[in-house]
């Protein structure tokens, strides 16, 4: 059967509470989403208050689709979008080991997690495990203290940085709470474009050695091997934030690096503030890039 009618034979008997539920949570999400979440009241004692905060904090990963669909056992994983190309799988009642062998796997009610294309390879960078905490039974003391030991085995076999919503919270800052995800997201998001340009600017330094030093293997071996302040950077080993893309972060270079460097194809360099993307950045007065000078303060 296909997945379409297959949703649509298990919307035909939704209850009528379940209905209701529908009319709120499709216009956040769609269609199929919509069904499918619904689909899930009951696994894993999901009630339809956990559906309705899922539904809300991933409507902002719109458009959503169903990625993956499982009648029995009921599972379901969807896909959503974010920023620059970047995709967020999201699983609903997401099952992790529990320390215990001889007990059921914990269900974490929602796991969001980031992935980025890096060449040909989409790598997950960043995931949230999202708690809504909406039993009375989570705020007893030897239930709370339970879950902290949970969380912090979760946190370290997983590596998900979790994330607890109470009725109360969610009923008065569900946009801040949203917000809060977005930009959890988008600190990662800066946190891998720092190692990516690390990683190409060690890349072309040692390029750059190899094919000086090939140019030069007739030299004087003390000129070869001896050290100068790097040109660009004058020794303070980063522009703009960065590693300095001639030291690499070192501030000296060998001395005929340090000859052949030519200091205005390094004129320019990206604003770290807004990373071009800005027109109102005060950094760079919305031009993108800022001076070697500047650059040099920063």
């Amino acid at each position: 059967m296909e997945l379409d009618e297959t949703l649509e034979v298990i919307k035909n008997n939704f209850s009528n509470n379940q209905k209701k539920l529908f009319k709120r949570i499709e216009p956040a999400t769609n269609r199929q989403v919509a069904i499918g979440l619904i689909s899930l009241q009951g696994v894993e004692k999901t009630s339809q208050a956990e559906i309705e905060v899922i539904a809300g904090l991933i409507s902002q990963f719109s458009p959503l689709e169903i990625d993956n669909f499982q009648n029995s056992p009921r599972r379901i994983t969807l896909k959503g979008q974010f920023p620059n190309g970047h995709i967020v799988y999201i699983d609903p009642q997401y099952k992790v080991g529990n320390i215990n062998p001889k007990a059921q796997p914990w269900a974490i009610d929602l796991v969001l997690r980031l992935n980025r294309w890096i060449g040909q390879d989409l790598v997950e960078i960043a995931a949230i495990g999202i708690e809504y905490d909406g039993h009375i039974a989570h705020y007893v003391e030897s239930k709370i203290k339970s879950t902290y030991k949970r969380d912090a085995v979760i946190t370290s076999n997983e590596g998900f940085q979790s994330l607890r919503i109470s009725p109360e919270q969610w009923k008065s800052s569900k946009e801040d709470l949203k917000k809060a995800i977005k930009k959890y997201f988008e600190h990662h998001i800066k946190k891998i474009e720092k190692v990516q340009l690390s990683t190409l600017n060690a890349q072309n330094f040692n390029n750059f050695i190899y094919e000086n030093e090939n140019e030069n293997e007739n030299e004087n071996e003390n000129e070869v091997i001896s050290t100068v302040t790097c040109p660009l950077c004058n020794g303070k080993g980063s522009l703009a934030g960065e590693d300095c893309p001639i030291c690499n972060g070192m501030g000296s270079v060998k001395r005929y690096i340090a000859a052949k460097v030519n200091l205005s194809n390094y004129e320019k360099f990206t604003c770290p503030d807004c990373r071009n993307i800005k027109l109102d950045c005060r950094t760079c007065n919305g031009e993108g890039s800022i001076s070697r000078e500047k650059a040099l303060e920063m």
